[in-house]
Parts: C-alpha cells; sequence; structure tokens
C-alpha cells in the first residue's frame, strides 16, 4: 500500500513538473531546474520521514496495547489471588467438616450456615450483589428474573422471589426465580426461615 502510495505521489509530482516545464503554464517567474529537482526530492523525503514516523506509531501502539493487556491481567490475578486467600481458610474448615461427618459424627447445621456468611461475606465485599430476598413480592422484569411456575406471568406482574438472584458489578450472572403462586411462595419462606432459626 505504501508503495503504490508513494509511486501515486511521484507520478503527479513527475506528472507537474513536466507540465511546469512544458512551457505550457504561465509561470512567473520559472523555477529553474535544479530547484525543482531539490523541490521533488524534499517531497520524496517528506514522504519517506512520514511512513517512518506512522512506523514508530504502530510499534509503540501495539507495545502500549500489549502492556496494558499485561497489566489488566496481572491486576485480574492478584484479586483472584486475594479472593482465594481469604476463603481458603474458611474452605478448609468446610473440608474438615466433611471429614467429620463422613466419619459418623453429625456436624451441626448453624456451624455451616455461620461459613457459609463469612465466604459470602468475602465475595460480596469482591462485588457479587444479591438480588431479592426468599418469600420478598416484586414486579416481575423478565430481564432480572426468571419463572419457576405460572406461564402466563408477563412483565409487571406482582411475584414472589423463591430464590434469590446475583449479579456482579452491575451483570446480571444469576436471575432471581420467581412465583406467581404466593401460597407456595409463602410457604416456602416461612419453611425456610424456619429452618434457619432452628439452626
Amino acid at each position: 500500500m505504501k508503495s503504490r502510495e508513494r509511486i501515486g505521489i511521484r507520478a503527479r509530482i513527475g506528472a507537474a513538473y513536466r507540465l511546469l516545464t512544458s512551457g505550457k503554464l504561465p509561470v512567473q517567474p520559472a523555477l529553474p531546474s535544479s530547484e525543482l529537482h531539490a523541490r521533488i526530492a524534499d517531497l520524496e523525503m517528506d514522504i519517506q520521514d512520514r511512513d517512518h514516523m506512522i512506523e514508530s506509531l504502530k510499534k509503540e501502539y501495539h507495545l502500549l496495547k500489549s502492556r496494558t493487556a499485561s497489566e489488566n491481567a496481572n491486576a485480574g490475578d492478584a484479586a483472584v489471588k486475594d479472593m482465594l486467600e481469604k476463603l481458603s481458610p474458611l474452605l478448609s474448615q468446610l473440608v474438615t467438616m466433611r471429614s467429620i461427618e463422613k466419619n459418623g459424627t453429625q456436624i451441626k447445621a448453624k456451624d455451616l450456615l455461620k461459613l457459609f456468611d463469612k465466604m459470602e461475606k468475602v465475595i460480596c465485599e469482591k462485588g457479587l450483589e444479591q438480588i431479592g430476598d426468599v418469600g420478598q413480592e416484586t414486579i416481575f422484569d423478565g430481564q432480572v428474573h426468571q419463572r419457576l411456575s405460572g406461564s402466563s406471568i408477563q412483565d409487571g406482574d406482582v411475584v414472589g422471589i423463591r430464590f434469590p438472584g446475583y449479579r456482579f458489578k452491575n451483570v446480571f450472572i444469576c436471575n432471581t426465580h420467581t412465583s406467581q403462586d404466593t401460597a407456595v411462595v409463602l410457604r416456602f419462606a416461612i419453611s425456610f426461615h424456619i429452618s434457619k432459626k432452628a439452626f
């Protein structure tokens, strides 16, 4: 592309030079041939300088792009490492509880829920946000909610939340599961809360 462009410019310069030296155009005063050649050489040098500058800018752009991608990857790895360092002790306790339970000792559900609360706190500190609570009534939105029952549910209908959803930095990663059967939702919510209190 650059070669064709350079040839095209040279051709136009050559044509202009021949036209100027042919006497068909009134040039006052006529430039000496040596000066015209000098100007043509200057133009060709300017073209080469421009091409070198473009190549240099391209290299700098690709270098900056590569460096930015590397820095973003390192930042992402650091964030994941920080979260895993906080979750690992809690995961270690869960593994221990699983081993104890396999050996015949019953694990209390309240101890598991305490660990869950701690793990949830760590994850939410990184930007995870819960959407809705069990038993809560809300207005159905197909972009956020998913139907569990009632195929006739439309946007704007009142529904109950069976399972909360989640979003991460304003991006929905798990829809809220809803039902239009209020009785089912209430029974589910009551049994859920009673079971938590019992533990």
